[in-house]
């Protein structure tokens, strides 16, 4: 069974630092994504990302999609973009299945759902 990564990005600074689980297994870069990635070893790493953190931390040859095509060649990296989920509704529409029962991402690379777990979810002030 194909392994499938789905992660986060954010429009945050994102610092060199260095990633593992435990001293024997370490990875050190700019990206917890392609961190992860290397030590988790997916075949595909899907990445949801706004237009504004597509624009400063997606694109560009010190981007995310730059660096996993540099130093993680044999892994297919995507973006899926998402709403800035600056309301409640964006905020479902990102995370729940349209009878908002459970969180899950519908249709993502071609996959009919993908469920995951969330821990912290904020819900943005009306």
């Amino acid at each position: 069974m194909a392994k499938l990564m789905i992660s986060f990005l954010g429009t945050g600074k994102y610092e060199t630092g260095q990633y593992g689980f435990s001293p024997e297994q370490k990875y050190t870069g700019r990206f917890v994504q392609t961190a992860l990635a290397a030590l988790l070893k997916p075949d595909r790493v899907i990445v949801m990302v706004t237009q504004a953190a597509r624009a400063r931390n997606w694109e560009g040859p010190d981007g995310l999609a730059a660096t996993a095509a540099r130093e993680l060649s044999s892994m297919v990296f995507r973006e899926q973009l998402i709403p800035e989920g600056k309301t409640e509704d964006e905020v479902v529409s990102i995370t729940v299945e349209p009878d908002r029962k459970g969180l899950a991402v519908s249709n993502i690379a071609g996959l009919e759902i993908a469920c995951f777990t969330i821990k912290h979810v904020s819900t943005p002030s009306r």
